[in-house]
């Protein structure tokens, strides 16, 4: 093959592929011999037998990175930081089995968060051939368990003599083996799900035979034994991490934390597990919950009704049934005196609106308020309330859970894969999507971490909530030696004065590189809230600055704030927003967010957008696609919040009002408001994002692979935290969607 076009992750460059075709037809013999001259077989001819399939041509190349002491990935001699999620199977009964549109749309979710390594759980299954094609076309790593796990392997239960059949299991091991070698995404496989230890487990003849037939048959493929061993006997080489997890939710500030959420509760029950090396980090989950629509889906009215209390007491079995993980967090979860751990309810944590009351009994509400909370009495009616709030606690948890790895690439970490990120059922623990493909909050949080608002992030600035300074993380794709100007502008968020501003910042230009985290110098960002109990808006923003003349970003912070994605001619290249309380007793007072509520609740401050929505393939739609920078497969939806004044409840009232946790879905029109008229699934550029006044935002919707929308008429639905809900029809779209099957 001359001029070869590599394969590489889609975070990295283009999966490249090539398609070989093997045939077997019968030749003549003269005699003894072959017929020499084969001028005659044609592609018209008659084959016995025809196989054809694409391949990728990659180096793959891990190695030990000794002073992080953990495994680290080139590909094709470029570091791949590794941000991935861990896939359990598409559907419990295996509906979905080999269905190449539902893993054409579950990997689309995947590459649409920034994500480029999904590990199959060894728990589970080894999945189909077309998910591998799937994840070939896509660009997506893939890590492969094999059918062990420390759950029924002896380590956590079960016995170190299973499997029985050696021979069997190894056996199905050589036929995986031989069925995925030619693809490209697959890149490593592990003997199992955390076994321990590995002189046991795996058991030594199936560890030796597992060895002895990659070598001879997928050689360029890497193995470990077990994804998790010990932290007193961790071998970088033989497994990924010495502990892995948490499981649950954290405050945002302790991810930054080294190896956030970690305890050494074997040794030191008290003692935090920062002081141990965790570079490749295979497991670290939290909460999954659905918006109310999909909730419904699985759940009766009664039990979606009946919502966990304050501090996730009185779980309705329902709830338990699917796994409720909780939204409450703990600083100290080992702590002996349990009047040492500070507990944060992050649905109460934005106060404690008129419909959200605790129910205690059958019929028996009560108001149980944390510290900072206002006591309330009101009707009970508050399951769509808890759904919303959930959303905006998975968005900064995983914002802030895949930021602060980034901030750390190739200094504390080369890896880090969320647990889980897809479900085969519809669970209340784990998934970035639901069950039935439907986006949470934690979808925009990772998308906002490591894709960006644009889709095509090459610079991000990120704001460090346990420091409060900035910082730049850089894509793979992104040039050396770029100037990168930073401003951080503060707005008062909730009440009259909502819009406020009350910073506004520009740092030094910076030089930055590809695929690195660059702290800006002296970056550290005050509390400006003006009273107590004040919501901050703080908004970063980066700018790529090519023009030599510019000596100065100064220009940047006495700018008014722009209407859409350039400032005095400069483009932006990112935005990232953080709502914040006041930080300054973090150690003894959590964030205080119930300003948020009572905003919430205000709906006379409430803001009307102007909305705007056109398929991108329809030249009429041209100038509204180019300002919002879709493909011409996607709805792009152009958002503006210009305020007039008898919008607002008095002249000096939201004067200025911020448009709050904005989203939008795409749903199929005249069907009954009974059901579920989603487009399911659909992919959206941004979510959850807050618009200033005069500001244009844009969203663009992409319906994926099995959402079935030909012919169908379409709307889009508006809404967000302080906004009227908004609903458009979609005009007709232009001809026909080409759509890469492959």
């Amino acid at each position: 093959i001359s001029n070869v076009q590599l394969w590489y992750p889609h975070t990295h460059g283009k999966p490249s592929l090539y398609r070989a075709t093997f045939r077997i037809q019968t030749i003549p013999c003269n005699g003894t011999s072959l017929v020499q001259d084969l001028s005659h077989l044609t592609s018209s001819n008659v084959y016995e037998d025809e196989v054809s399939f694409r391949f990728g041509i990659r180096k793959v190349d891990f190695s030990v990175n000794t002073s992080l002491g953990g495994l680290q990935l080139k590909i094709n001699d470029e570091k791949v930081f590794l941000q991935g999620g861990n896939w359990v199977a598409t559907d419990q009964l295996m509906r979905f089995a080999g269905d190449r549109t539902r893993y054409a749309a579950e990997v689309g979710l995947h590459k649409a968060m920034g994500l480029n390594m999904i590990r199959i759980w060894g728990g589970g299954i080894m999945e189909r051939p077309e998910f591998f094609d799937v994840c070939d076309g896509m660009g997506m790593l893939v890590l492969s368990d094999l059918w062990m796990s420390g759950d029924n392997n002896g380590r956590w239960a079960g016995s170190y003599t299973s499997p029985l059949n050696h021979t069997l299991y190894l056996a199905a091991v050589k036929d995986t083996f031989l069925l995925f070698r030619n693809h490209p995404s697959l890149i490593m496989y592990s003997g199992g799900n955390e076994l321990y230890p590995t002189s046991k487990s795996p058991p030594t003849g199936i560890l030796k035979g597992i060895k002895t037939l990659l070598n001879n048959i997928a050689p360029d493929t890497f193995f470990v034994v077990s994804t998790m061993t010990n932290a007193t006997h961790f071998n970088p080489a033989k497994s990924l991490a010495p502990k892995d997890g948490p499981y649950g939710m954290l405050e945002e500030a302790l991810f930054y934390e080294r190896n956030p959420g970690l305890w050494d509760w074997q040794n030191y029950k008290h003692a935090r597990f920062n002081y141990s090396k965790v570079a490749f980090q295979p497991e670290i989950g939290s909460i999954s919950l659905p918006v109310l629509a999909s909730l419904l889906r699985f759940m009766t009215h009664e039990s979606a009704k009946d919502i966990p209390g304050y501090e996730d007491s009185n779980i309705h079995h329902v709830w338990d049934y699917h796994n409720y993980l909780g939204l409450t967090s703990h600083r100290l979860p080992y702590a002996e005196d349990a009047s040492l751990d500070t507990k944060v309810d992050h649905i109460y944590q934005y106060g404690s609106p008129s419909n959200m009351l605790v129910k205690v009994a059958k019929n028996v509400y009560l108001v149980v308020l944390p510290w900072f909370l206002t006591y309330s009495f009101a009707p009970v009616t508050h399951r769509s309330e808890y759904c919303f709030r959930a959303q905006l606690a998975q968005f900064t948890q995983f914002r802030s859970m895949f930021e602060s790895f980034k901030l750390r690439k190739w200094i504390w970490y080369t890896a880090v894969l969320f647990w889980k990120s897809q479900s085969p059922w519809p669970s209340l623990r784990g998934g970035l999507y639901d069950w039935y493909l439907g986006v949470t909050g934690g979808y925009y949080g990772v998308r906002a971490a490591l894709v960006g608002n644009s889709g095509v992030e090459r610079f991000h600035g990120q704001l460090n909530l346990a420091d409060h300074t900035v910082a730049i993380v850089t894509s793979p794709q992104a040039l050396d030696s770029i100037n990168i100007c930073t401003t951080v502008k503060a707005y008062l968020l909730a009440g009259c004065e909502t819009g406020r501003r009350l910073l506004s910042r520009a740092f030094d230009k910076v030089s930055v590189t590809a695929n690195s985290a660059t702290n800006i110098p002296h970056s550290e960002i005050p509390w400006v809230g003006m009273a107590h109990g004040d919501v901050v808006l703080y908004r970063v923003e980066t700018f790529s600055v090519e023009d030599e003349k510019l000596i100065s970003c100064k220009s940047f912070a006495s700018t008014s704030d722009p209407t859409n994605s350039s400032v005095i001619g400069y483009e932006r290249a990112s935005i990232a927003e953080y709502w914040l309380s006041d930080w300054t007793n973090f150690s003894s007072q959590p964030q205080n967010l119930s300003a948020l509520g009572e905003w919430r609740e205000n709906t006379a401050l409430h803001v009307s957008l102007h909305v705007n929505a056109g398929w991108c393939n329809c030249s009429e739609n041209q100038d509204l696609c180019q300002r919002t920078g879709c493909s011409t497969s996607d709805i792009g939806v152009q958002l503006v919040n210009s305020i007039k004044e008898s919008q607002t409840s008095k002249k000096t009232c939201g004067a200025n009002a911020i448009a709050f946790a904005v989203f939008a879905e795409l749903h199929f029109s005249g069907k009954s408001t009974q059901k579920d008229s989603r487009v399911l699934p659909a992919v959206y550029s941004d979510g959850l994002f807050s618009i200033l006044k005069n500001e244009e935002r844009s969203i663009c919707i992409s319906p994926g692979p099995g959402s079935d929308i030909s012919d169908k008429k379409l709307q889009v639905q508006i809404s967000g935290w302080n906004v009227k809900t908004k609903t458009i029809q979609v005009p007709k779209r232009c001809g026909r969607l080409s759509m890469d099957r492959e």
